[in-house]
Parts: C-alpha cells; sequence; structure tokens
C-alpha cells in the first residue's frame, strides 16, 4: 500500500533519516515516554482530580487509555512526559 502511495503522493522522507513518522507535538527529541497507571482508590476518593493538576504542574500529562484526546477507561490513565523540545533524549 505504501508504495502506491508513494508514486502520486510526496513524503516528508530524506535518503538518510528516513520518513518523518514524529508527531509534531513530540519536536525536539521526538520521544514521549509514557506509562499506563491503574488508579481506582484515587477516582473513588474523588482526588484524581487534585492529582491531575499538580501533574501538570511539573511538566508531564495524563491522557486517557487510548492517548490523546482520549478519556480514562477502567481508572486506567496514561502519564507521559509534555515537554520535548529542547530536551535532550537523556
Amino acid at each position: 500500500m505504501d508504495d502506491i502511495f508513494e508514486k502520486s503522493l510526496n513524503y516528508a522522507f530524506d535518503e538518510t533519516r528516513g520518513y518523518l513518522t514524529s508527531c509534531p507535538t513530540n519536536v525536539g527529541t521526538g520521544i514521549r515516554a509514557s506509562v499506563m497507571l491503574h488508579l481506582p482508590a484515587l477516582v473513588m476518593t474523588q482526588q484524581i482530580s487534585r492529582i491531575l493538576q499538580a501533574i501538570n504542574q511539573v511538566g508531564l500529562v495524563v491522557r486517557g487509555i487510548y492517548g490523546e484526546g482520549s478519556e480514562a477507561l477502567g481508572n486506567l490513565f496514561q502519564l507521559s512526559n509534555q515537554v520535548t523540545l529542547g530536551m535532550s533524549e537523556s
């Protein structure tokens, strides 16, 4: 399928680096490190919103189970870094 599209569409491609596949929101390192967390106690005690606000203040972001734009299901949350621009891989 890729070969068919490539015949009529111009991809962002570089002979050395390959295809541009990183999401623009990951510009910089292009690395998004994330972890799935199951937090039923925080949801049941209604403390989750307070925790989520604090997490945003330290450069992290919480998403739903399916990533950006999704909602948490079954008390599962995806926690990842928000800042990539100007950051090194280490």
